[in-house]
């Protein structure tokens, strides 16, 4: 039914990206960037590490820091495993 049609299509459409692809002018820019979406690639659900939605309105410099802060800890946690992120700006087309 339209349930099933709607949890494959968001299947198909999922996408991640590696947390070291990201850049702190990600965040400073609330502009679109279509060259952004190529930095992602498609992934399954329950692959991504972290879902990342964020405001225009918060300090871009404290934002990158943090999500570096989250990233090193992963990685310490992970045996170094780059962590893959949904980040609305990258990862919608």
């Amino acid at each position: 039914g339209d349930q099933s049609n709607a949890l494959g299509r968001a299947q198909r459409a999922f996408r991640a990206v590696r947390c070291d692809l990201l850049s702190p002018e990600m965040f400073s820019s609330n502009s679109p960037d279509r060259m952004l979406y190529g930095l992602s690639r498609p992934a399954q659900l329950g692959e991504v590490d972290a879902f990342i939605s964020h405001s225009w309105h918060d300090d871009p410099a404290a934002k990158w820091d943090a999500i570096q802060d989250w990233r090193q800890n992963f990685k310490a946690a992970h045996s170094g495993r780059e962590p893959k992120v949904w980040l609305d700006k990258v990862c919608l087309d």
